[in-house]
C-alpha cells in the first residue's frame, strides 16, 4: 500500500499482493514455506521466501506462467523499500513484549501471590 501511495506499484499489482497475502495468513499456501524455525536473527530466509511465494502466485493471478519474474519480481517489487534486517527482528521484539505482558508477568504475579 505504502509503495503505491509513493507511486511506486500499480493498484493492479497493490491488489493482487495483498490478495496473495490474504491467501498465505489464510494458510492456503502454507506447502510453499518449507523453512524450519531454526534461522538467523535477520530472517532472511523467511523474508525471501515470502518475496518469492508472493511474487510467483500473483504473477500467476495475472496471467502470467512460471518461472517468471515479470510483472513482478520477489526483490524489486514485493521487497521494494523494504528490508528483512529490520521487519524481522522488529516483529520479534514485538512479540517478546506480547507474550512477556500476557504469559509471563502474570505467571509470576501467580508465583509471588502463592509464596
Amino acid at each position: 500500500m505504502a509503495n503505491y501511495n509513493c507511486k511506486l506499484l500499480s493498484k493492479k499489482h497493490v491488489d493482487t499482493i495483498a490478495k496473495v497475502c490474504d491467501l498465505i495468513i489464510d494458510q492456503k499456501l502454507k506447502d510453499h514455506f518449507p523453512l524450519v524455525v531454526w534461522q538467523t536473527g535477520s530472517g532472511t530466509q523467511i523474508n525471501m521466501n515470502l518475496n518469492e511465494v508472493i511474487a510467483n502466485k500473483a504473477n500467476l493471478l495475472l496471467g502470467f506462467k512460471l518461472p517468471s519474474n515479470k510483472p513482478l519480481h520477489p526483490n524489486d517489487d514485493i521487497n521494494k523499500s523494504q528490508s528483512s534486517n529490520d521487519t524481522i527482528p522488529t516483529a520479534m521484539h514485538i512479540a517478546t513484549v506480547l507474550l512477556i505482558k500476557r504469559e509471563l508477568l502474570p505467571a509470576i504475579s501467580k508465583i509471588k501471590k502463592n509464596s
